[in-house]
């Protein structure tokens, strides 16, 4: 029987890995994570959009190892990739796709369906939470390669993937190593995480379990470099081939913010095809796969092969964050969406936005009611003995909002806020972690908030809304068509002077996917803000 991984055992998993000399009976346990994972390899390609993954559909399909065949492909998804380059990340356009309830079948089961939503460009406090949830898996970059040369006789096939595997490591100079960049670019945005190697970090709340997915994969397979070298080739062929397109992305949307873009700019140069680590991992591969030849003829060089090509395919569309981190970033930014779609006249916002911080509330209040309840049996709340109200944590916290105890519009002015400074009656009782989740919940109680309750119009909307729009950048006036340089059809950034656009409705479907508007949310959108 196949095994089965809840998302909450990554955690453990993580840990056991990142310190297996403690634990070597979790090797074989690791052999099967590695199995179960590349039993997972989507090869249709079909990622959500909200993943940070960044898959290419229809190119991941299966296919017969010729060299002319690998370089046709690999060259057709590396094309796809940088078509995309210039359409802004989902955190700058704010477009995000997101589950919504349509209607109803026979049965009355909800019909679910997937819809695009303009949320607005998440703020810089959303992208340091992409940044925190992004640790595990940066704070051991090159994971999957760590183990890839032993002490003995090396080949041309691992002296490229050890190259490779020492730039990732900083080829002796601690300030290259790629985990220590990382680390540098969260201590810079004031993130504190406990060290990667320690319980602490594996059991940190704040983390989501699926930021321990990829890396667990990660490590699982560097453990077996002979056993899982076709395999760790695919791997990294996917690594380092996808990975200039994709972080350049990054780099100019934090450049654009005033974040430091070191980690992703270093990626961006190294990892390149012309000579960089994409370059040698597709040399390695085919280096390997002429032994082969050698060895076995055809039949051998293709069953090798389809081990590789799962390797790619299995990190490719690994499942990451997705959702999980939308719903975070969303939280983060106290932004809410409409998922209920079929009946306007009850709408249903997701996600709650006090739900995360007031959990952590209650937690932290169970935490302490032991010591608490024998010596606060003569305080009083609203006239409720605060011994009573520590039984029952919701009741506790509705009592401190009702008798003024919370200021939400200066969290840190609140009475409760003071009763923990040095003047206070409770001075050190809480530490610096347990303060800033008191901080949280009071800042989740503001009832300011963004809501979103129509997803972005389908094209046959579009279209029918798009005659309202002025004919503006389509007029042939030249100081209003070089202000604007829009990802159109074919989705490759271009002036729009090289592209007229009959329909009206290509023009606004361009606009959205440029990032040029931002539909139901006028202020957002850049060709409102952008100067005459």
């Amino acid at each position: 029987m196949k095994p089965f991984y809840s998302n909450t055992q990554f955690r453990e998993f993580f840990y056991k890995l990142v310190n297996i000399e403690m634990f070597p009976e979790f090797r074989e346990t690791a052999k099967e994570i590695g199995r179960y994972f590349l039993d997972q390899a989507n090869y249709e390609g079909l990622e959500p959009e909200n993943s940070q993954k960044h898959s290419v559909s229809g190119l991941y399909n299966k296919f017969t190892y010729t060299p002319e065949a690998f370089s046709a492909r690999m060259t057709q998804i590396y094309q796809n990739l940088e078509k995309k380059m210039f359409i802004p990340c989902a955190f700058d356009s704010g477009i995000i796709t997101y589950p919504a309830t349509v209607g109803y079948d026979k049965e009355k089961n909800p019909i679910i369906e997937d819809k695009k939503y303009s949320v607005g460009r998440f703020s810089n406090s959303a992208i340091k939470e992409l940044l925190m949830q992004s640790a595990p898996a940066n704070l051991l970059d090159g994971a999957w390669l760590q183990n890839i040369q032993p002490a003995l006789p090396s080949d041309e096939v691992r002296a490229r993937l050890f190259s490779i595997w020492a730039d990732e490591a900083g080829n002796g100079e601690a300030k290259q190593n790629h985990a220590n960049v990382y680390q540098s670019l969260l201590t810079n945005n004031e993130i504190f995480l406990p060290p990667v190697t320690s319980r602490a970090f594996a059991e940190y709340p704040d983390l989501l379990d699926e930021a321990f997915i990829d890396p667990v994969f990660q490590a699982a397979m560097s453990l077996f470099p002979n056993q899982f070298l076709p395999e760790l080739l695919g791997m990294t062929l996917f690594q380092e081939w996808e990975t200039t397109p994709t972080s350049y992305k990054k780099v100019k949307s934090f450049e654009k913010r005033g974040l430091d873009s070191t980690f992703y700019r270093l990626h961006t140069a190294i990892d390149n095809i012309g000579g960089g680590h994409g370059f040698l991992a597709k040399e390695a591969i085919e280096l390997y796969l002429a032994t082969k030849q050698e060895e076995g003829g055809d039949s051998l060089v293709q069953e090798m092969w389809d081990r590789i090509w799962n390797g790619y395919v299995a990190w490719a569309t690994l499942e990451d964050f997705g959702l999980e981190l939308i719903n975070r970033l969303l939280i983060v930014d106290r932004k809410q969406i409409n998922i209920n779609l079929h009946d306007p006249d009850n709408p249903h916002y997701f996600p709650e936005l006090t739900d995360p911080a007031k959990q952590k509330m209650m937690d932290l209040i169970q935490k302490h009611a032991t010591v608490a309840d024998s010596i606060h049996r003569a305080v009083l709340i609203g006239g409720q003995s605060l011994s009573k109200l520590f039984k029952n944590p919701d009741q506790l916290l509705e009592s401190l909002v009702r008798e003024g105890y919370v200021n939400t519009e200066n969290p840190k002015e609140s009475r409760l806020i003071k009763l923990f400074n040095f003047e206070g009656s409770m001075f050190k009782v809480f530490n610096k972690d347990d303060m800033a989740i008191i901080l949280d919940w009071i800042e989740s109680l503001r009832v300011t908030q963004s809501t979103y309750s129509n997803p972005i119009a389908s094209s046959s909307e579009q279209k029918t809304r798009a005659v309202e729009m002025p004919n503006l950048l389509n007029s042939g006036e030249e100081s209003n068509q070089e202000r604007f340089a829009l990802s159109i059809a074919d989705e490759i950034s271009k002036p729009i002077e090289d592209e007229p656009f009959e329909e009206e409705a290509a023009l606004m479907e361009a606009m959205i996917r440029g990032g040029w508007i931002t539909p139901n949310d006028l202020e957002e959108s850049r060709v409102y803000s952008t100067p005459d």
